[in-house]
């Protein structure tokens, strides 16, 4: 069954304080444990509740899946299981491009009691999805290869002035917190695309701030030497730009293949990361990152392996 996903931007109740990343993972505390099923399709709600003290539209403002889930590290695991609480990597994330009143016509698309409407983690029915969906002009299927974009020369670039990339914190035990993996999904191809038109469309538009000469394409020439794009600066070198995008306002993680990783060590402070968040929104964010290998020597990144390809080469 479907679920709806409450992401309040007001904590009402002090002493909480959810670890969510739209579009990336949600925190949950144990009692909705059963519900959270990987592969389960839901929709993002938030409540009256904003941050600048007034009050809005209860509203639907995206849908994608649930990925992978974990406990909470943080919590020990000697705490009554009341007390724990739980990840899950989001998966397939596309925010609407216009909300969905919670409200339709005087009536309620879901048929609740009132005090449900706070539950973090709820059933929803088929029927109601699906118009949920419809309203949102969403596809049947949910098919993000067909994904309608805004017209790029409509759609405001600008570069970030905090972190895109948000920090994680080790765990009580000394470990690393886990991080979600295993975002290939169909979503994949259609958003690293648009992540590339809006890192190309930076580039070109400020070409002569970087110091960008010859911008090329690489991906869209069907190059795959471990980036998307590349330019030569003032001493004609190469200087290489991988993209990694994302629907959401900000990244819990990146994936990064070995190819990429290899040129990341080998091209240094000429290899740069370029962060798209809300790539499929009207206003776009840029996080430019210079040698992300330097960080990982320098004990300021991590690097985890996600999952290991095993084939036969032959057989005796």
């Amino acid at each position: 069954m479907p679920l709806v996903l409450v992401q309040n931007p007001v904590i009402v109740n002090e002493g909480y304080e959810w670890k969510d990343i739209e579009g990336e993972q949600y925190h949950f505390p144990n009692q909705y444990k059963n519900r959270c099923a990987t592969g389960a399709p839901f929709v993002y709600y938030r409540g009256t509740r904003r941050p600048d003290g007034k009050r809005a539209t209860p509203e639907y403002f995206g849908y994608g899946h649930i990925g992978e889930v974990w406990r909470d590290e943080t919590i020990s695991e000697l705490s009554p299981k009341k007390d724990w609480a739980w990840y899950c990597a989001i998966i397939d994330y596309v925010p609407f491009q216009s909300p969905v009143p919670a409200k339709i016509g005087g009536a309620f698309l879901e048929r609740i009691a009132r005090n449900h409407w706070s539950v973090g983690i709820r059933p929803l029915p088929q029927d109601v999805f699906d118009r949920i969906m419809d309203l949102a002009g969403i596809a049947p299927g949910g098919d993000n290869e067909s994904l309608t974009l805004p017209d790029l020369r409509a759609v405001t670039v600008r570069e970030a002035e905090g972190l895109l990339l948000m920090p994680r914190r080790p765990t009580n035990a000394g470990g690393s917190t886990k991080a979600p993996g295993g975002r290939y999904t169909r979503s994949a191809a259609p958003i690293g695309r648009r992540a590339e038109e809006i890192a190309h469309r930076f580039l070109v538009e400020h070409s002569e701030a970087l110091g960008a000469k010859n911008i090329r394409w690489i991906s869209h020439e069907g190059l795959t030497p471990g980036w998307d794009l590349q330019y030569e600066d003032d001493d004609g070198e190469v200087i290489a730009v991988e993209v990694k995008g994302t629907t959401g306002p900000v990244f819990g993680s990146i994936d990064i293949t070995v190819g990429e990783w290899n040129a990341a060590l080998t091209m240094a402070n000429r290899y740069w990361l370029f962060l798209v968040a809300n790539c499929c929104g009207m206003e776009t964010l840029i996080q430019r990152m210079q040698n992300p290998a330097r960080l990982l020597h320098a004990g300021a990144a991590e690097l985890s392996p996600v999952v290991y390809r095993f084939s036969v080469l032959h057989q005796d």
